[in-house]
């Protein structure tokens, strides 16, 4: 594999910085066409020479004389009429390339993500055993480590670790699955440990639990340490996500028996061999509840039908008018759990809605859980960021001392060339960007603490479908489902991802269109960051023109989801609209008005009604009616 591949590259940086975006895309008329056909037949040529080369003493198998033969002459006119056909049909496909359609959650792909999946799609790996993918694998870690650096997740303490899943959604259900099976795994190996003689030698093992065996308030300390053979079902339950993932390890230590000798001992025992009722019941335990937001991905109901956990105690939390969690809520139900003993699997930050693109306030259901942990419950966090992970890139500056001790702890890659630098705080004035909001900035920042983070290249990372990732702050929680079978898993040292998720066969084009597009573009504010940037500014922009698209004399009336104050809409109007890039991005008032309107992210939720004889419409099927009628009417075949 090529030297340094799998350094994490930063954004090339430019006197204009908004112009290397221009390299990085088709363009909405496939202005970068000449680029794109020789890159596209420089990769399908080079695939071939590959062919030619492998044994090239074996004799040709499709021959001179077949290829003139009826048959193939008609199969190959078959294959140009049909392509021609499908080729035909899609252009009727939506047109998510144009910046004049935001129908959907689907937008252009970078070049370099696209140039990189078929690279790799024409081989045809499959990354769910690396003796399939023996180059697309590592592609897949190393792009998911990239992103674990993105995150921010603090690599001196406890190694990360992330793959590549085929979408959020699965990214999700896994976060679940290993949450759940980490919760009950510790009362697993009590019980093991207390029968089998192998093991007797861990009973006076030192756990950290909470304090106290039952759930009540308590002193100052949240954790003491207790011999495994003592602790209570309630502080198992309980253990901070670390003393969870290094248990194993050190009962094994304590047994002097090896892991596989010790996963062998264990697994009569475990939750995921005798199953959620007979686990419950043997321990006496109420059933887990796993707390989301009233916005979540529809995934995490599956999450909880898939799991066997139950939709009933999958508990929605309220929202505030921002579609933000709301805390007391959360508080609210968390010392239901506390009072009746009901334990907590997991609870979810959503790092950019659906549909709101709200970011929940992650610093602090940090801190609850760190308020919780005092009433001895625990619980893991975990964070949807499939909108939001990417738009970490625009608040790491590879120039912060930060950033450079994580590059020397890559090791620095040598002799890359010098680009024309500028690092003023306005890049561009022309093509501006919009910097995150407070809010945003702080909960976003925060990733690094949650348990596991979603995120999804085939968003905002502007990848090919299927791309979305599932990244562990604590690598080892990833083995709580690992399935280790014979014919993908191989040895302890065997590379092969496929062990450690929900899915089976998966291409390995879709790691390798990710980190093309990572290595090209860039990790930093001036790579995705710079990208991300001027969509959050296109978004801003967008929500004060709402504001202000309906007028008095018009028959309807225009409303954003997310509240404007009166004043701040006035100064919409005066400081935005009308305005060009340079007027606004050079007026300080105005941008501070662009930092606190307007989504989190870059999502714009509005709501239409009609206004009929001068009085608003209160008739809440003729506006959803209405509202149907603009959806249909929009689109337009050219």
């Amino acid at each position: 594999m090529t030297d340094n591949f799998d350094q994490s590259d930063a954004g090339d940086r430019y006197l204009i910085q908004s112009n290397a975006l221009s390299g990085w895309f088709l363009g909405p008329r496939a202005e970068n066409r000449e680029l794109f056909n020789e890159l596209i037949n420089q990769t399908i040529t080079q695939h071939q020479q590959n062919r030619r080369k492998y044994w090239p003493t074996d004799p040709e198998y499709i021959t001179r004389a077949q290829k003139w033969t009826p048959a193939y002459k008609a199969e190959k006119k078959q294959l140009k009429d049909k392509l021609k056909e499908m080729n035909d049909d899609l252009k009727m496909s939506t047109p998510v390339f144009s910046p004049r359609f935001q129908g959907h959650m689907n937008w252009d792909i970078s070049m370099p993500a696209v140039l990189g999946y078929i690279s790799g799609m024409v081989w045809n790996p499959n990354n769910v055993d690396v003796t399939a993918s023996p180059i697309t694998t590592p592609y897949e870690i190393i792009a998911a480590d990239q992103i674990c650096d993105m995150i921010g997740f603090d690599r001196s303490k406890i190694e990360p670790w992330g793959h590549i899943t085929c979408g959020g959604s699965i990214a999700n259900i896994e976060a679940v699955w290993s949450s759940r099976n980490m919760k009950f795994y510790p009362l697993s190996l009590q019980d093991a440990v207390m029968a089998e003689a192998q093991l007797a030698g861990a009973k006076t093992y030192k756990v950290n639990v909470p304090a106290k065996p039952d759930p009540q308030p308590r002193g100052d300390q949240p954790f003491v340490q207790e011999e495994l053979q003592n602790c209570s079902v309630w502080q198992l339950l309980n253990l901070d996500v670390d003393d969870a993932c290094s248990m194993a390890e050190g009962v094994a230590g304590a047994a002097g028996v090896s892991m596989d000798i010790l996963s062998g001992l264990v697994h009569p025992y475990a939750y995921t061999s005798i199953g959620i009722y007979s686990f419950l019941q043997k321990h006496s335990i109420n059933s887990p509840k796993l707390f989301v937001p009233a916005t979540c991905h529809y995934s995490w109901p599956k999450a909880a039908t898939v799991l066997g956990l139950g939709e009933d105690n999958l508990i929605h939390i309220n929202v505030t008018a921002l579609a933000r969690q709301d805390m007391n809520h959360l508080r609210e139900e968390l010392q239901k759990c506390v009072t009746n003993a009901i334990p907590v699997i997991s609870v979810t930050a959503v790092m950019g809605s659906t549909e709101e693109s709200a970011i929940d306030p992650l610093t602090e259901i940090l801190a609850m859980r760190e308020e919780f942990k005092m009433k001895g419950l625990n619980f893991a966090v975990l964070a949807d960021a499939a909108w939001g992970a990417y738009m970490r890139t625009m608040l790491i500056d590879p120039d912060s001392p930060e950033e450079q001790e994580k590059a020397r702890r890559r090791k620095e890659k040598q002799g890359r060339e010098q680009r024309e630098r500028n690092r003023s705080t306005i890049i561009s004035k022309y093509v501006p960007i919009a910097p995150l909001s407070k809010h945003a900035t702080d909960n976003l920042n925060a990733l690094r603490h949650a348990d596991t983070v979603t995120s999804d290249p085939h968003k905002t990372g502007y990848v090919p479908y299927p791309a979305g990732g599932l990244s562990y702050r604590n690598g080892t929680m990833k083995d709580f489902v690992l399935l280790a079978a014979p014919e993908v898993f191989h040895s302890e040292d065997d590379l092969s991802v496929g062990v450690n998720g929900l899915e089976g066969s998966k291409p390995g084009a879709a790691g390798a269109g990710v980190l093309l597009s990572h290595r090209v573009i860039g990790m930093d504010k001036y790579g995705y960051g710079r990208i991300l940037g001027q969509c959050v500014y296109g978004s801003k922009i967008y929500y004060c023109m709402w504001l202000h698209l309906s007028k008095p004399t018009d028959p309807f009336i225009i409303k954003p989801y997310i509240p404007c104050s009166d004043q701040d809409k006035e100064l919409a109007k005066n400081l935005i609209i009308g305005k060009s890039n340079l007027q606004i991005v050079t007026n300080s008032d105005a941008m501070a008005l662009l930092d606190r309107v307007g989504p989190d992210c870059m999502i714009n939720k509005f709501g239409i009604n009609l206004i009929i004889d001068d009085v608003k419409n209160n008739d809440v099927d003729l506006s959803t009616e209405y509202s149907k009628k603009n959806w249909t009417n929009s689109f337009c075949e050219c």
